[in-house]
Parts: structure tokens; sequence; C-alpha cells
């Protein structure tokens, strides 16, 4: 059925079909009738040097770690407090087992349905420990240096984010970040994980890869204290482990071929343009598929022309550099940072089965 789909879409696409539907003819985009923006590097003025969505940029930060809590507003108290429910009697009761999490400083509710088995772990204390954490880690050999972070939703949620050392992949440099976010809404654990960062233009280029398993996680009901050592060794275990995935992931992709049309293809499967049903969205994909093969074709990534990942590393560059259709939310963008970008892995799987 794969096979089918794609030898249909590559038809229409060579013959610039025309699709009749119920509402209006769809005319579909053809490689041939892309207009590739002249600026290669700059798409058109729409790339920039780095895409936070609002979080704290940290990277000239100099002061003490009770200051990095203020800066990023961790500097509140999260209060567990007994749910209430009016009964028929007009009386008020507290419900069994169940409470809320209060911000102390603003009294907005940050936690709801929090049971007797989740305990606190305040933001500033996890900051706390993630400095304990950066000081064994310093004690290998890695330089640490502050990168991002952000507390968002009232204060439910936190994302700090630091850079431990550097390497490099295909002579290019690579940092590698460790990340912890943590909430108080019950969405999450206390997490701490390894990203990856292309440094020419600091965009994620992370993958939840086959070999390298990436995170941490302490459950807020349980006293992570005694265990930073511990971590230490596993995070610096795991990160020696990711950049031998990734370096192995992208000798795959260098040895496979490709053209432009070939970057197109793949996008417009990824995209399913052969179901477009209205003209808007066809040109929408027109201008998108543009973009990213102007990524492409962008001089920093010419060592890898003609190769899948070059197309992988300018997909990685379109997705997080070019202006999206709709604003990304906070929560996805960090966890795109957090655990890769599954959409950059969907899109270098695509254009690998076209290639075999």
């Amino acid at each position: 059925k794969g096979e089918q789909t794609m030898s249909t879409l590559n038809t229409i696409l060579d013959s610039a079909k025309v699709i009749d539907t119920a509402t209006e003819t769809v005319v579909l985009p053809t490689y041939n009738s892309l207009v590739i923006p002249k600026s290669p590097e700059y798409i058109n003025g729409r790339r920039c040097n780095v895409n936070s969505y609002g979080t704290v940029d940290l990277s000239t930060f100099k002061g003490s770690t009770e200051q990095l809590i203020k800066e990023i507003g961790a500097d509140f108290t999260a209060i567990k407090t007994p749910a209430m429910r009016k009964l028929s009697s007009g009386a008020i009761e507290e419900v069994p087992n169940d409470f809320y999490l209060i911000n102390n400083q603003t009294d907005e509710v940050i936690g709801r349905h929090m049971t007797d088995r989740y305990s606190i772990l305040q933001f500033d204390d996890s900051v706390y420990y993630m400095m304990s954490l950066l000081e064994e880690i310093e004690k290998h050999g890695f330089k640490v240096t502050p990168a991002y972070g952000k507390v968002w939703n009232g204060g439910s949620k936190m994302f700090l984010q630091y850079k431990i050392g550097a390497d490099k992949i295909k002579g290019e440099p690579v940092d590698n970040y460790l990340s912890l976010i943590s909430s108080h809404d019950g969405s999450c654990s206390f997490t701490m994980t390894l990203s990856t960062i292309r440094l020419f233009c600091s965009n994620q280029i992370g993958r939840n890869l086959a070999g390298a398993r990436n995170r941490v996680t302490l459950k807020h009901t349980t006293s992570a204290s005694s265990r930073i050592a511990q971590v230490a060794e596993k995070m610096i275990a795991l990160e020696k482990k990711q950049m031998s995935a990734l370096e192995a992931y992208a000798d795959t992709l260098c040895k496979i071929k490709i053209t432009e049309k070939d970057i197109f293809d793949a996008y417009a499967q990824m995209m399913d343009l052969e179901h477009m049903d209205t003209q808007r969205r066809a040109d929408n994909f027109a201008s998108r598929c543009a973009d990213l093969i102007s990524c492409y074709r962008a001089p920093d990534l010419a060592d890898f022309s003609g190769t899948a990942y070059g197309a992988y590393l300018a997909y990685s560059d379109f997705s997080q550099h070019c202006v999206p259709l709709r604003k990304t939310a906070d929560q996805k963008f960090i966890e795109a940072g957090l655990n890769g970008n599954e959409e950059l892995g969907s899109f270098a799987d695509i254009l690998q089965a076209l290639k075999f």
C-alpha cells in the first residue's frame, strides 16, 4: 500500500494533476513550481538565531543560585491545601485525600487533586539539587554554563537548562545540554534529561535514538537528596552514549545520497500533500517546502550538500528557525528540546525509505 501511495503521489507531482473536490479545484504544487527564496541564510528575513518562546536567556548570567531562582521566577512556595466541598445542607467539609497546591505569592491554584502520597518538591529545592548535580559533573572535567530557564502556568511548571561540555559530530560543534523540568500540577515528575544543540544556530537536533536513553526521573514521592552522585554518574554515561549514538546516526545519513527533489518528495509525503483539499493548504505547503529547501542551501550546510544528513540538519533548522504557521506553545517547545524533535525524526525516516 505504501508503494502504491508513493507511486500515485509521484504521478501527481510530476504531472501537476488537478484534484476536484466538492468545494474547489486544488492545484498541487510540484517541485519545479516552487519559488526558492534568494537569500537562503535568512529565509526572506524569517530566520532568527534563537527561538526560545519566552524562556529566560541565562547565557550571560553570573549571579548566585539564589539570584538565578529569582531570575526565572521560582522564588515562591507551593502550599498543600485540603480541597473543600459544599454539601447539600450548605455545610463545608474537607474532601478526603484530596489537596490543592497554592502559590504563596499569588494565591493562584497551581495543582489540583493531589493525594496524601504526593510530596512537594519546591522549585527552589529542585534548582539547588541541580546545582549539586552540576558540581558532581564538574568534578569529572566537564565545564557547565547556564543556558535557559522558565517558570510558567502561574508557577505550575519549571524548566532549567545548563550546557555541559561540547563535542563534534562530523566536524560540526554539538553541545550537550542538561535540562531539568518539574511541576506542581502532577503533569511530570522531577526529570533531568540530555539533549543536543546545533551550535551554529542554536537549534535542537536531538532525537530519541534507539541507542540512547537520555533521561532520569525521580518521583515527587521519593527523597532524592542522597542520590546526587549516583545520578551524576548516570548522566555522564548517558552523555557519552548519546554522542556515540548520534555519531552513528549521522554516519548512516551521510552515506545516503539525495537531491532537492527527494527533499520535496519526503516533505510531500510527510504532510500528505496528495490529500490536501483546499488551495490555501496547498499554497502553505509550497511556501513551507520552499523554506525547507532554502535551509538546505544555506552556506553552513555546504559540507553535507547532497546527503540525507544535510537534509536532516536543514529540517532541524527549518522547524526551529522559520516562523511557524501557528505560534508554538511554551510547553510544546520545551518538550521538543527535552525529547528531540519528533517531526525531524519522521522526516529523516521518510527520506531514507524513499532511497531504499
